[in-house]
């Protein structure tokens, strides 16, 4: 990129985040969400029964990883991705915010409890007679979770 003004490294940041990398990974709160998953399997044995490690955290994470990396060696790209990180971050809890302020769906009969779907953070219930999830919007096929 030629320009006759050198980019700030907020306006940097905010490029690469509302351009190439939103289009390659989706929405941030579903790629959080995802790495999130990936991140409570692998620490399952640390971490205390029916936590997870969230979407937001994962940013938290991100920006950690950057922060060592500044701190080892200081490069105008890991400053250029920690203020991507909290871009990200901001981004994550208003499109969560937003999800959430959506009607949620009717309990389906003998449902006891609404939850939220792990794997699209769509809405999914937990049956009357078994310990299941079932998510009524993963692509329609009402994935189980346990």
């Amino acid at each position: 990129m030629t320009t006759s003004k050198k980019e700030t490294v907020l306006q940097e940041a905010q490029r690469l985040v509302y351009g190439d990398r939103q289009a390659s990974y989706g929405h941030p709160l579903d790629d959080f969400t995802r790495t999130g998953a990936l991140i409570t399997t692998l620490l399952k044995g640390k971490l205390k029964d029916g936590e997870v490690i969230t979407a937001e955290e994962v940013a938290l994470i991100q920006i950690c990883v950057k922060l060592s990396r500044i701190v080892n060696h200081p490069k105008r790209d890991s400053i250029v991705d920690v203020a991507g990180y909290a871009g990200t971050m901001q981004m994550v809890i208003e499109e969560r915010e937003h999800r959430e302020a959506k009607a949620l769906p009717p309990l389906p009969e003998g449902a006891k409890l609404l939850v939220e779907c792990p794997v699209c953070i769509g809405w999914g219930y937990r049956g009357a007679r078994a310990p299941v999830k079932i998510c009524t919007n993963c692509a329609g096929k009402g994935k189980i979770w346990s």
